[in-house]
């Protein structure tokens, strides 16, 4: 009998389950950590989507970086998405996960000459977001098609942007274009490098008005993608991100534009983490709990290094005691078992259901920028995958080994 909810799951005799399937049970039969996703919980993200943007020719796109997961893109190959790749890694599991060719766009300003030659070879769309890019492509293949890569806006309230060579800025607009026709290049396609990651729905306006107007300027144009990363909370106190609001703003511009330029225009959208994250979990074991004056912790057997994005972008993580979730909460920190002083779930106290040696903790929202992320700092090998579909769970990937680790070392 379910008792509560907690994580967006239920509780079952002082038990979290995902289903029929109880968390603990789970982790007996597949080890500790280990990443699980619910495929249930993507494919209502994607009808969700369906249906706040009622635009006609919509078409939804996908970023592999976010979980290059095969049975994830399978997934969503069978949802009828395509998909995005950064580099020819992303676009190999495109085509392992059955992709043909023209649902696969590659980003070309990231790629080496050898690696973009090998997308065109095998007609693969490449999307341009650098006037070196455009004119090393030009020079080879003198009047082929393009989609063009766009940056519309800047950083806002002095955000820094470590790594700022994603996009044609609109002042480089015009030398691009320039590089475009001195080539005979067509481009029929706009593809967005922002993230639409905002529920400010005033600088969503003022982003797509950008796009758009940007789009004008290509008559061959057939598609503009807008973009992604469709907002996530990362903080506890962000609110969630509006669908329906964000769907209507959308819909609207884009039925002006469709108008305006008299011609059947596809539009495709990137909903990027919002489509996978709250389909995955992290279980990891307590393996120890000690005291350090008043503030108490647990020793995990992960490490933040399995979920990046808390030091990267200062993300939150809900935690409930998947073993123990209806006892009374106590405050403590959860750290990772990485011998780096930052290795820490929770900078700071969490309330936790009363946490024990070998309880299993589960970390929701780590359906993105995490197994594809994770590195193996202390030689800790990568965790396991799971899919759970319709009250079953099966192995997407095996879990490392030190054998695999070492492998392809030589002394």
């Amino acid at each position: 009998m379910v008792s509560a909810k907690i994580l967006d799951l239920d509780i079952v005799n002082n038990r979290i389950v995902i289903g029929n399937l109880a968390i603990t049970d789970i982790v007996e039969k597949y080890g500790s950590p280990l990443f699980a996703y619910r495929a249930e919980s993507i494919r209502r993200r994607i009808s969700v989507i369906k249906d706040a943007i009622k635009y006609p020719r919509l078409q939804l796109s996908y970023a592999v970086r976010a979980n290059p997961a095969l049975a994830i893109l399978r997934l969503l190959y069978r949802e009828g998405l395509n998909v995005s790749g950064a580099s020819i890694g992303e676009v190999m599991a495109a085509f392992k996960a059955c992709f043909p060719p023209h649902q696969i766009l590659a980003v070309a300003d990231l790629l080496t000459d050898s690696e973009m030659e090998f997308c065109y070879d095998r007609n693969v769309h490449l999307s341009f977001g650098s006037i070196d890019s455009i004119v090393r492509f030009g020079m080879r293949h003198r009047g082929k098609k393009i989609v063009l890569r766009i940056r519309p806006s800047e950083p806002e309230n002095n955000e820094i942007i470590w790594n700022d060579i994603f996009g044609i800025k609109p002042d480089a607009l015009d030398e691009a274009i320039k590089a475009v026709g001195e080539y005979g290049l067509g481009v029929f396609g706009i593809h967005v490098s922002d993230t639409m990651e905002t529920n400010d729905a005033k600088r969503l306006g003022g982003t797509l008005e950008t796009i758009f107007t940007i789009a004008q300027r290509f008559e061959e144009l057939t598609y503009v993608n807008v973009g992604g990363g469709f907002g996530v909370a990362l903080r506890a106190e962000d609110p969630e991100f509006d669908i329906y609001g964000f769907g209507e703003i959308l819909t609207k511009r884009m039925n002006t534009f469709a108008a305006k330029v008299r011609k059947p225009i596809t539009l495709v959208a990137e909903p990027g983490r919002y489509l996978v994250s709250d389909s995955g979990y992290l279980f990891m074991k307590v393996i120890a709990l000690r005291d350090h004056g008043k503030i108490k912790r647990a020793v995990v057997d992960a490490s933040t290094y399995n979920l990046p994005d808390i030091r990267l972008q200062n993300r939150y993580y809900e935690i409930g005691n998947a073993s123990n979730p209806e006892a009374e909460p106590v405050s403590i920190v959860i750290s990772g078992c990485g011998t780096d002083g930052g290795d820490c779930f929770t900078p700071a106290p969490r309330e936790v259901a009363d946490v024990r040696v070998g309880d299993i903790l589960a970390v929701r929202s780590t359906g993105t920028f995490a197994m594809g992320y994770t590195g193996f700092f202390n030689m800790r090998p990568r965790p396991a995958e799971i899919m759970l579909e319709e009250g079953r769970e099966r192995l997407i990937r095996k879990r490392e080994t030190i054998d695999d680790l070492l492998r392809n070392q030589n002394w």
